[in-house]
Order: C-alpha cells, then structure tokens, then sequence
C-alpha cells in the first residue's frame, strides 16, 4: 500500500511549480519587451534617415534659391528691378578717403545723441 504524502511536501510543490510558472512568464514578457521595444528602435532609426534626407533636400533647395543668378532673376522678373547705372552711383569715401560732409542722416543721429547724453545745445 501506498503511503500518504506529507501535506507540507505537496504544498512545497505547488508553491516550487508556481514560482517556476512565474520566473517563466516573467522571461516569456521580457522577451516580447524586448522585441517590440527593437520594433520601435528599428522605426525611429527609418523615421530619422527619412528626416535627414529630406533636411538635405531642403537645404539643396535653400541653396538654390539663395543663389546669386536665382536672387537676380527673381529681382528682375518678380520686383522689375535692374542694374544701376555707374554714373549713379555715388562713393561715400572721398577719392583720398576722407569721408564725405555730413549729410542730413548724420545731423540726425548726432543731435540725437547729444540730447541723449545731455549735452543738447
């Protein structure tokens, strides 16, 4: 005849088969933690090649637009501008460099700041 098992053994069972379902449940979620968690890592990864790509066209595109034949162009299409003529143009320096007399600008600024620092006249 069989003898009856200790109460205490089985219990000890039970709990070691509980524990060991657990410990493997626990392994059994980290791992799917894990790979979604490499899902997301692999999506930012795309996610930020597709954004430098796209920054590298728009700054090609900035370039192109900044460009000196493009500014030119559009100053001539859009806004109707043209080339000053070079008797129009005037030197601020001297032709021994000394700086041109004050014009009504200059007035301004400097009664401007005399009355600021308080020695208006």
């Amino acid at each position: 005849m069989r003898q009856r098992q200790n109460p205490d053994l089985h219990r000890r069972r039970v709990y070691w088969l509980v524990a060991g379902g657990a410990f493997l449940m626990a392994i059994v979620w980290q791992h799917v933690q894990a790979t979604r968690l490499g899902y997301r890592v692999e999506s930012a990864r795309q996610q930020i090649l597709l954004m430098r790509c796209s920054n590298g066209a728009l700054r090609m595109r900035l370039e192109a637009l900044l460009a000196p034949a493009n500014l030119s162009a559009q100053a001539r299409g859009r806004l109707g501008m043209s080339l000053a003529a070079p008797q129009s143009l005037r030197s601020l320096d001297g032709p021994t460099g000394a700086a041109a007399p004050a014009g009504l600008l200059q007035r301004l600024i400097s009664r401007t700041h005399r009355v600021f620092s308080g020695t208006a006249a």
